[in-house]
């Protein structure tokens, strides 16, 4: 599986599971505070109270390697940043399967989630 999304250290993060185990393909702080992340004493970064956007694509390129892309609406306003991006061209997952929303330590909600083949 691919997964792009928000860490609560404040970066945004393409990662890979493939057979259990997990690559970071892209990481890139996109939320930075006066105050650094610390697991202890300032374990979220993200900004709370507001919708935040994520968009995603995942496609085969030629050559058999596959682009993951992440944007995100930081504001909630509609305007969309690339955040994140990475190219596999190791052992790509390149057939078709499930598109979903996982969440970890955090309280969310989720709005106008849509899922459709490029």
């Amino acid at each position: 599986m691919y997964y792009a999304g928000l860490r609560t250290d404040g970066a945004a993060t393409i990662k890979k599971k493939y057979k259990g185990s997990y690559t970071t393909l892209a990481y890139k702080p996109i939320f930075a505070l006066d105050v650094p992340y610390d697991a202890d004493t300032n374990p979220n970064l993200i900004p709370g109270n507001r919708w935040i956007g994520l968009r995603s694509t995942v496609k085969n390129l030629p050559g058999g390697s596959v682009a993951i892309t992440l944007w995100a609406d930081i504001t909630g306003t509609g305007a969309w940043t690339e955040v994140a991006s990475a190219v596999d061209s190791g052992t790509v997952i390149a057939e078709k399967g499930y598109a979903g929303i996982r969440t970890d330590f955090m309280d969310v909600e989720f709005d106008d989630y849509r899922a459709k083949e490029l």
